[in-house]
């Protein structure tokens, strides 16, 4: 999330998903967007539990303390602007999401989801 600010997706519904799902949505600036990582997949079998993140110059840490997509489940989860909504179509920007990603769901951002640094 945030690492590709200038990538730009469009989200659709599927033809048995009514378009009425997403009124509401367009009332957020941003929206959370659940994803299979599909592309580059690692064996289960052969997940390492620390892995070498490139922002670490070196350092290993835990699988689950980093944002990598080899993992024992295969769920991202971006966090993406919402440009507009049309039709049963979502217009994203932002997202680390690539063509022909599987979504999951799309939820508001809700600015109560964040955290203050004090908490």
């Amino acid at each position: 999330s945030g690492f590709v600010k200038n990538a730009r997706a469009r989200l659709t519904l599927l033809s048995e998903i009514s378009e009425s799902c997403l009124e509401g949505l367009e009332d957020f600036g941003y929206v959370w967007v659940i994803f299979i990582f599909h592309v580059g997949l690692s064996d289960h079998n052969n997940l390492k539990s620390k892995i070498t993140p490139p922002k670490l110059e070196g350092k290993k840490k835990g699988v689950f303390a980093t944002r990598s997509p080899h993992r024992y489940n295969p769920i991202g989860l971006s966090l993406a602007k919402l440009d507009k909504v049309e039709g049963k179509t979502v217009f994203i920007s932002g997202s680390d999401l690539i063509h022909g990603t599987p979504v999951i769901d799309i939820k508001p951002y809700h600015y109560l989801d964040s955290l203050s640094p004090e908490q």
